[in-house]
């Protein structure tokens, strides 16, 4: 099922947003220290505007290789240990975000973890005394299999660089190179770290990107000879060997234009424009899974409770068959939401779920009617009304056998 989609090799990432911490340690003098601290909302909001920029960075400066599908989870556990460094420094290993990491990836799920850490508290200067701003190591035993990365917060002007998402591409190289290493790629000495190394000035306007392009494209000149990730490399896969055969699309930092990363069967069409619009993984198999994800805007009135609906609604390619209606949680609060719909081949069961941004993903909830046949289904098409008869927004409807996108229309 779902082989005649082309399946791209992707890297699934599993990021981790702790907004607080309760720690006590030890400084380089063996001074008893107790440090506690709660990220201000705008904090942790920054660095995940950030974060989200990753998939469409690697796959710019890899010239569309690199493909990463990332989830975002927000912690309500604070950090309560860490793991020391020596000499008096400290980090977030993998051992202090088990709770989270069993929960979330605890299936051998992701080839990628990276962590957002309440280091230091901005106002007052306090702070536990760390290897650096981000950190980072290969995939082992420690980590599960996957990569692991860790940046702490910091001042706004840190995550406004030149290139805005270059910290977490700069520490998943590291664990990027060490694995491609370990496949026999020959890679720069310093990896991610290499670009002074190597000749390379950091740009005012794009920062590291371009080494970082060198790196990914296997273009860093050291000793005469090209070194860095080949194009080979990257179809092969992260270190799960995860393959979606979907296209992929990436929102901006303002979400209102759009980067088409695939063109697959039937071609994909997208408008781009200054209106919020569906966004669409399409249908194939993966993990025995047919899934559709979209990031839709709900707006709500300040004057009304909210009491608007959002409807789903399928068609099948038979005429004579009745779509079906799915009508999704009523939404609380104005914003962007995210939209997952995925069917079982084995149960031929619909499942979904609706969540806000910077609120973690809830439960699947499961339709009653059961699919006879997945590839019976046709089109698309998500509603949304907010009560009012004057008003109604609606998504065109999106054909899931040629994968046609079509632009919002708001009223």
């Amino acid at each position: 099922m779902g082989s005649d989609l082309p399946a791209r090799p992707i890297w699934r990432a599993l990021y981790l947003a702790y907004g607080a911490i309760d720690v006590s340690y030890r400084t380089e003098a063996g001074k008893r220290q107790h440090f506690r601290h709660r990220l201000a909302q705008g904090e942790i909001d920054k660095a995940t505007q950030t974060f989200r920029r990753l998939p469409r960075l690697a796959w710019q400066a890899s010239q569309g290789d690199a493909h990463v599908v990332a989830d975002v989870i927000y912690c309500d556990r604070p950090l309560t240990s860490l793991t020391s460094m020596g000499s008096g420094r400290y980090w977030i290993s993998p051992d202090d975000v088990r709770p989270e990491w069993h929960r979330y990836g605890n299936k051998h799920h992701y080839d990628s973890v990276f962590v957002l850490w309440p280091q230091s508290n901005l106002r007052t200067g306090e702070g536990i005394p760390s290897g650096g701003w981000g950190l980072a190591i290969g995939a082992c035993d420690w980590t599960g299999g996957a990569t692991y990365a860790t940046v702490a917060n910091g001042p706004e002007a840190w995550w406004e660089m030149p290139t805005v998402g270059e910290p977490w591409l700069h520490e998943w190289l590291h664990g990027v190179a060490a694995h491609y290493a370990g496949q026999g790629c020959l890679l720069p000495d310093g990896d991610a770290d290499g670009a002074d190394r190597h000749g390379y000035i950091r740009s005012a306007t794009a920062g590291w990107l371009p080494y970082y392009q060198d790196l990914m494209t296997c273009q860093v000149i050291e000793a005469g000879q090209c070194k860095g990730i080949p194009r080979a490399a990257w179809q092969q896969a992260g270190v799960r060997g995860h393959r979606l055969p979907v296209a992929v699309d990436y929102f901006d930092q303002s979400r209102n234009s759009f980067s088409l990363l695939g063109i697959f069967r039937g071609g994909v069409t997208w408008e781009t424009g200054s209106h919020p619009a569906l966004q669409i993984s399409g249908w194939g198999e993966y993990t025995q899974r047919l899934g559709i994800t979209g990031e839709v805007w709900i707006r709500l009135h300040a004057w009304i409770p909210p009491r608007g609906t959002l409807t789903l609604i399928l068609w099948l390619k038979d005429p004579d068959d009745d779509p079906i209606v799915w009508h999704l949680p009523t939404p609380q609060q104005a914003g962007w939401h995210t939209v997952q719909l995925w069917m079982d081949p084995t149960s031929a069961c619909l499942y979904q779920k609706l969540w806000p941004d910077h609120k973690n993903p809830p439960d699947w909830q499961r339709h009653p009617t059961a699919i006879r046949d997945p590839w019976m289904l046709s089109n698309l098409r998500i509603c949304y009304h907010d009560g009012l008869a004057i008003a109604a927004h609606e998504w065109e409807a999106v054909k899931l056998d040629e994968l046609i996108v079509s632009q919002v229309k708001l009223a």
